[in-house]
């Protein structure tokens, strides 16, 4: 099975102003075999569920505190979606035109709702989609709630899913007993409140329709060739000083940083899973969220070396100090 594209149309789908909703990643796919991919996939599905029974999890409340509570859904992990009626040659299109295509995709699968929806309906936090074409192709979608885990541990979980597919042993046993799972609130009260904020009825949602950000997509491709050369350019300076190198994904940080336009902060996410010096180090395989925003000035963000300099700090790039802005009254 080749991956032809993949995108994610919001990394947290459901609202612009909350973080702790939903991942939603949609993938286009060439299979080798599409007589029994359904079949294979949601046996897949079922076995990385079985691994890691939080995924079959609803979220109750108990003491004033969200918990994850295992084993209450069943079997409703996977759902087979029907294409659109009108759908282009996909073979036709080129990277580009792909990508804008899985992007209209979005409204045809499960509107995953928010965090706070999460917790009122008892609704699942895990679900893989299948779309198939009439063409050697197919779309499948995988949600994830913010609520489970971070990226790293969506990437963990999509990471057993193809060992699976492939009979092979899973790369990855993620930990979901492990101490440090108690010391994080699954839903911060911060987020509830700000998720408050933005559901202030329909005052909430017509400010959020007139004066709100306004969704633009725009597709810029950046290849392997080119994020290579770009970190070729970045070595130790005469004096000793700045970043030794850069990775791939403070290249692709900072083209995203250039793409966004009208902005003056830039968040990037920090794994702080297996971190030297810290002071209670969380191993790598921990499901759950380890991870901490670091707001940078955007024009700062725009450099992939800057970027690679200043994260490690963990703090906002000119003093520490993240932004702040008056909050308006509603």
């Amino acid at each position: 099975m080749q991956c032809v594209a993949t995108v994610c149309p919001f990394l947290c789908r459901a609202h612009h102003l909350s973080p702790w909703d939903q991942f939603f990643f949609v993938t286009l796919m060439t299979p080798t075999n599409l007589r029994n991919l359904a079949q294979e996939l949601k046996a897949a599905v079922d076995k990385v569920v079985e691994a890691n029974p939080f995924l079959s999890a609803r979220v109750v409340k108990k003491d004033n505190r969200f918990f994850l509570e295992p084993g209450v859904h069943k079997d409703c992990f996977f759902k087979v979606v029907p294409p659109p009626k009108e759908c282009p040659l996909i073979g036709s299109l080129d990277l580009k035109q792909k990508l804008h295509f899985l992007q209209s995709l979005e409204s045809n699968f499960t509107d995953p709702g928010n965090a706070l929806f999460t917790v009122k309906s008892g609704c699942q936090v895990f679900l893989v989609e299948l779309m198939t074409f009439p063409e050697p192709y197919v779309c499948f979608v995988i949600h994830l709630s913010h609520l489970v885990g971070d990226a790293k541990t969506k990437y963990d979980i999509v990471s057993q899913l193809n060992a699976i597919i492939k009979g092979q042993p899973l790369p990855v046993k993620l930990d979901w007993e492990s101490p440090a799972r108690s010391n994080f609130e699954l839903l911060p009260m911060s987020l509830k409140d700000r998720q408050k904020v933005a559901n202030f009825g329909c005052f909430g949602w017509l400010g959020q329709l007139f004066f709100g950000p306004k969704r633009e997509n725009h597709v810029t491709l950046l290849s392997k060739n080119q994020i290579e050369k770009e970190k070729e350019k970045y070595g130790k300076q005469p004096n000793g000083k700045g970043a030794s190198f850069v990775s791939s994904n403070d290249v692709i940080t900072a083209a995203l940083t250039r793409a966004i336009k009208n902005s003056y902060v830039m968040t990037i996410a920090v794994n702080m899973r297996n971190r030297s010096g810290a002071v209670s180090s969380v191993p790598g395989n921990v499901a759950g969220n380890f991870w901490q925003t670091v707001a940078m000035d955007h024009q700062a963000a725009t450099d992939p070396k800057t970027i690679r300099e200043h994260m490690p700090q963990l703090e906002f790039y000119k003093d520490g100090e993240a932004p702040c802005w008056s909050r308006p009254q509603l």
